[in-house]
């Protein structure tokens, strides 16, 4: 197997920058959709934006294992612009993603504090309940450690990652504040004014037109940008998550015999309408990813293969696991799991 792992690894494509193309494309689309329809419409436009969004939370992922194109200079680019887009300081993941792959147990992994706080509450409604609205819960902890401040680690950090983690603060500052002229540009916000609204401002003079336009341009990069980002991206990616290592405890709870690491993993078979929505990159072979994690995704289904080959048994020595059904009956599973962690 070693052979086949070491030509999966050297086999490198440019997949990835397809991928990155083709959601560039869409931003711009929803984007133009934002301009060019009535409010109305945002209703629909905001998750598309945030699945959008999503995507590009997951092109950094490929960039953090530097997986996502041969070149390295690109793979960096892309990865620290992408994620500033989405207020993410990209060095300050990588090193918080690292960890999440090394940590031995629950209580060192960064990521914990999504799976094993859903796992803990009681099967069916409260589950989901926490599910749902712990994902603002969630979007303190992310920038906290991901945002401008980027706290990745609590491991020491060199002195040159700490100036790319400053960089990236400076870029994720930068990019929120282009988000912001560019919603008050295209939603046009000004026009929806109530004109006894409008004459009182106007009264204020120049403390009115501020005080106008700092309403437009935060409601403009809400309606535009962080709302789509923190209901449908964070969400979306908890609820991966939460199948991702929330399921896998599950599936243990119930093995004897089960040789794995202390925090599984598990493979996921989506239908093709929950591969776009879910799993961008492959993200679905999350086990095999974890296992092998320098392997590109685009050799992801490959490795699955070898996997299922080597490691047919319930008790291999790497904790391989797979649930058969997609998504949905996935999340459905996890929710009503009897599993629930202390």
């Amino acid at each position: 197997m070693q052979e086949e792992l070491k030509q999966l690894r050297q086999d490198t494509r440019w997949d990835g920058i397809g991928l990155v193309v083709l959601f560039a494309l869409l931003l711009v689309l929803v984007s133009v959709g934002f301009a060019r329809f009535s409010p109305v419409y945002w209703i629909w436009l905001m998750p598309l934006m945030g699945w959008v969004q999503y995507y590009i939370v997951i092109s950094g992922h490929e960039a953090v294992h530097k997986t996502l194109c041969p070149s390295k200079s690109i793979n960096e680019g892309i990865g620290v612009i992408g994620q500033a887009m989405i207020g993410v300081n990209f060095t300050a993941y990588r090193l918080q993603h690292i960890d999440h792959h090394r940590a031995p147990t629950h209580d060192t992994d960064p990521d914990a504090h999504i799976y094993m706080g859903i796992m803990r509450q009681r099967p069916g409604i409260k589950r989901f309940l926490w599910l749902t609205f712990g994902t603002f819960i969630e979007i303190l902890i992310k920038i906290r450690q991901k945002g401008v401040e980027g706290y990745g680690t609590k491991r020491d950090i060199k002195q040159e990652i700490q100036s790319a983690m400053r960089r990236d603060s400076l870029l994720v500052i930068l990019c929120q504040l282009g988000w912001m002229l560019l919603g008050w540009s295209l939603l046009g916000l000004g026009q929806y004014w109530p004109e006894t609204i409008l004459v009182t401002l106007s009264d204020l003079s120049t403390m009115g037109i501020l005080l106008k336009t700092g309403i437009e341009l935060v409601c403009s990069y809400a309606i535009f940008w962080t709302i789509p980002l923190f209901c449908i991206t964070v969400f979306l990616n908890r609820c991966r998550i939460l199948i991702e290592h929330g399921l896998a405890l599950a599936m243990v709870s119930e093995q004897n015999d089960f040789n794995g690491p202390r925090i599984p993993t598990v493979e996921v078979h989506p239908t093709m309408l929950e591969r776009w929505v879910f799993a961008p990159f492959n993200f679905n072979y999350h086990g095999s990813h974890h296992t092998y994690m320098t392997v590109p995704f685009y050799h992801l289904p490959a490795l699955n293969q070898l996997m299922k080959k080597r490691f047919p048994n319930r008790d291999n020595p790497v904790g391989f696991l797979e649930f058969e059904g997609g998504y949905l009956q996935a999340l459905w599973t996890v929710v009503n799991h009897p599993y629930q962690a202390m």
